[in-house]
């Protein structure tokens, strides 16, 4: 049975032994069988946990590692695809003493303001990298993936690429004009914009057009020689590129643009991440906060989707770019149905965030869920490989089981056979050989028949626990061991 290795922690009164002690990445967060430790490096190097529905995969090892994370005073993000994740991280944080640094991220509780301009928070966060317009286009590329789904399989096309240069051009300007950047606001402009030469030349337009009140603006804007000539570059594109582009490339220009644009400025979407910003992922290191986004996918749909995969993708760069001398404890985002929320550029984030202290916890059913998600099995292989602890559960999918028992690796066996025989003349002899055949240490037939908690197993959830570089000296120094946790 697996073992917690840790105290409730305590914001007030924490001792400064315990506070090096929580910084420690050495120091264990579970005690595995035969007394082998999981420690918080071994968390930073990412957690992928399968198991069916029914396993007891989010009981088991999921409250496991859930309960020991709050425990040592990791701030993180909680993604919430059933609507009772909120209260089970409730419950958790009640056990280990973490009440209080929960935020819950709901439109129906005004009293926890969480409201988050993710692209005005790009412009203005603090870094030597903040406010760079390229950033903001490469974040609304991706946020483009997110609505989607999916990543471009051979890179932008050329229309996305003129709506990136038509969002460059619309930024360098706005942001400027109004010291602050949002979807609303790109939006306006591009409809406002002149669709002729005749109209930049109209003192009306100038008067009644948005975009025209913005191009004023902005000219009086201080700047400095390398943002005057990128202003000077934007000012050129809206009022000569832009008007005599031929009417259907500018139409379908804008159209990519506002196809996605239009899903950001209505509804949930625009109510959490359009307006202004009371929330920032970077509270999760620097107060040791837990975020839960109480926007369960099984209640608010594509919208709770878009608006936490946003939130997840900004938590990843907040992560990356931190100084972990400042803020040495780790942080971690946790997604069980992670199905709804992996992106493709979550494995580029798991190849450098150990780095940063960053810990990965995904939970689902099934490796097919990543396949059908990321769109080829290259993707999510990529993905899953930067995995280094992978926790199986009972499973009745073929490719999981399959997957499992490839990844636990094979082994030489030595095999035997034998007989004897009589000659003609009634003399019998026998002969013995040996040869060498490569098997799985653990067949995928194994992993149909562990225990998966409930009365009928006496609340006992068992599991393969892998991880990559280990030696367990408990199982012969193989990189895995069977485990069970218990319910509660």
């Amino acid at each position: 049975m697996i073992r917690t290795s840790w105290l409730p922690f305590s914001r007030k009164g924490v001792t400064t032994s315990l506070e090096t002690d929580r910084r420690d990445l050495d120091v264990p967060l579970l005690t595995l069988p035969g007394g082998s430790e999981w420690t918080a490096r071994d968390a930073c190097n990412g957690v992928q946990v399968f198991g069916a529905i029914g396993s007891g995969k989010t009981s088991g090892s999921g409250a496991a590692i859930a309960l020991a994370l709050l425990a040592r005073g990791f701030g993180g993000l909680v993604l919430c695809a059933k609507p009772e994740e909120r209260s089970l991280w409730q419950r958790y944080a009640l056990r280990t003493g973490r009440l209080n640094d929960l935020v819950i991220v709901s439109p129906v509780n005004p009293s926890h303001p969480c409201r988050f301009n993710f692209m005005a928070h790009e412009l203005n966060r603090r870094g030597a990298g903040a406010g760079q317009t390229e950033n903001l286009v490469k974040l609304f590329s991706i946020v483009g993936e997110i609505i989607e789904g999916k990543a471009a399989q051979e890179g932008p096309d050329f229309w996305s690429r003129s709506m990136q240069e038509l969002l460059r051009n619309a930024i360098d300007v706005i942001a400027l004009a109004r010291k602050t950047v949002s979807i609303e606001l790109v939006s306006r402009m591009v409809v406002t914009a002149p669709h002729s030469v005749a109209e930049v030349s109209s003192e009306e337009w100038w008067d009644t057009s948005f975009c025209g009140q913005l191009l004023r603006e902005s000219k009086t804007a201080a700047m400095s020689p390398e943002t005057a000539h990128d202003y000077e570059l934007a000012v050129t594109y809206w009022l000569e590129t832009f008007p005599r582009m031929a009417d259907r490339m500018r139409s379908s220009i804008t159209a990519t643009f506002s196809s996605m644009a239009d899903i950001l400025n209505r509804g949930l979407a625009y109510q959490m991440l359009g307006t202004e910003t009371e929330l920032v992922p970077e509270v999760m290191f620097r107060s040791q906060k837990v975020i839960v986004l109480d926007l369960p996918v099984q209640e608010y749909g594509e919208a709770g989707r878009i608006v936490q995969a946003i939130w997840k993708y900004m938590t990843q760069k907040a992560i990356e770019r931190r100084d972990v001398n400042a803020h040495a404890l780790p942080v971690f985002i946790w997604a069980d149905e992670a199905q709804n929320f992996v992106s493709p550029y979550d494995f580029l984030y798991q190849s450098v965030c150990r780095s940063a202290r960053g810990i990965t916890v995904y939970l689902t059913q099934n490796i097919s869920n990543y396949y059908a998600l990321l769109g080829n099995r290259d993707q999510a292989n990529s993905l899953l490989g930067n995995f280094q602890t992978k926790v199986f559960h009972a499973n009745a999918d073929a490719p999981t089981n399959a997957y499992a028992s490839e990844v636990i690796a094979s082994e030489m066996i030595a095999l035997g056979s034998g007989g004897t025989s009589t000659n003609p003349e009634g003399e019998r002899s026998s002969s013995f050989n040996v040869s060498q055949s490569l098997q799985s240490k653990v067949l995928p037939a194994e992993f149909t028949t562990l225990r998966t908690g409930g009365p009928a197993n006496g609340f006992t959830v068992e599991a393969i626990w892998f991880q990559g570089g280990r030696r367990f000296a408990t199982n012969h120094g193989h990189p895995f061991v069977r485990v069970s946790f218990r319910q509660s």
